[in-house]
């Protein structure tokens, strides 16, 4: 089996953890992409890659002709980059959130329909051995709701550091669409899309440099009093490993990435002791996810986070700002 060719557009926060898990991986990154040409030589250097730098995405597409292209952008360029790169006939592994505008997601359809190239997003927190355990253990023992708690401290010098940050045009928003998306993705994976949320959403403390929200409660109801809780803000003291709750019908499940309790005693979950470049509050999943998408690729198995499943978070998200505390049903796919 020929190597495959990888190229990554955008060097940011968000590159460190897929470059780190690309060369554990052994596989070939040949060149990176940014409008910045300092940083992605520096992202190149840290990492000790030989890759060509290049400053205009199009450009390196053409040249590099590669099999797969990782979108480590702003989140406004998503839909523009995966329309291009699917169009090329070429594997794109993309960053979260899969879109910011509702309209984005006709074009992203329509795009993977013409195309032969598989599109995958990166919701890691489904590649986590603990969620991976409870996920199983809620297919034998049925989903009765669950509560999530993510609190993450995000000051103005965070938002500042991109022009893109915190805005509703260029981000979609702050904490929901960035940060909290990942355990709306989590409750969505464990019990399905409700039927209607409600949300309230209110900025404590970056009023003064963001658009959006910082802190944000939202309740998801499923029908026939199933029920979910997300409370999750950027306004903590410090960056706390988030904590999910979830019921079924054997008992209540509390964990995080490394830690698991059924019922008050700790359950021991086989894990890959892999600790990869990066935040340590963002987990582990990317090692898994990344490896498994790469897996896909190479054999044509279906990769099982898409479009049609990145989407159902977006779609949670952009509900929640328009709910203001009111119920917003929530239409099938």
């Amino acid at each position: 089996m020929k190597e495959l060719k990888s190229v990554l557009i955008g060097c940011g926060a968000i590159a460190v953890a897929h470059t780190d898990v690309m060369k554990r991986l052994g596989r070939n990154i040949a060149a990176v992409c940014d409008i910045d040409p300092e940083k992605a030589e520096n992202h190149c250097r840290r990492f000790g890659l030989d890759a060509r730098i290049y400053t205009d995405y199009r450009q390196m597409l053409d040249a590099e002709k590669p099999d797969v292209a990782h979108i480590l952008t702003p989140h406004y360029l998503h839909t523009e980059m995966i329309v291009e790169i699917l169009g090329r006939g070429i594997h794109c592994l993309c960053e979260k959130p899969l879109y910011i505008k509702p309209e984005e997601f006709e074009i992203i359809d329509a795009a993977v329909k013409k195309s032969k190239a598989m599109l995958g997003v990166c919701f890691q927190h489904r590649y986590i051995a603990n969620n991976q355990y409870v996920k199983q253990r809620i297919a034998e023992e049925g989903f009765c709701g669950a509560a999530a708690f993510q609190a993450w401290h995000k000051d103005a010098a965070y938002y500042r550091s991109g022009d893109w940050r915190g805005k509703f045009a260029t981000e979609g928003g702050a904490l929901l669409i960035n940060q909290a998306i990942h355990c709306i993705d989590q409750l969505i994976w464990f019990g399905g899309m409700p039927k209607r949320i409600v949300a309230n959403l209110a900025t404590h403390t970056l009023a003064d440099c963001i658009e959006a929200e910082d802190t944000a409660e939202l309740f998801f109801d499923y029908g026939d009093g199933v029920v979910s809780q997300l409370y999750a803000t950027n306004s903590a003291v410090a960056n706390f490993t988030g904590v999910m709750n979830v019921k079924t019908g054997s008992g209540n499940y509390e964990f995080h990435a490394k830690q698991l309790l059924k019922n008050n005693e700790f359950v021991v979950v086989n894990m890959e002791n892999v600790d990869i470049d990066g935040k340590s509050y963002w987990g582990i999943g990317h090692y898994n996810l990344i490896k498994h998408y790469y897996e896909c690729v190479e054999t044509g198995e279906k990769f099982p986070v898409d479009h049609i499943e990145a989407s159902k978070a977006v779609r949670i998200v952009l509900a929640a700002g328009r709910s203001q505390g009111k119920s917003e049903e929530i239409e099938p796919i």
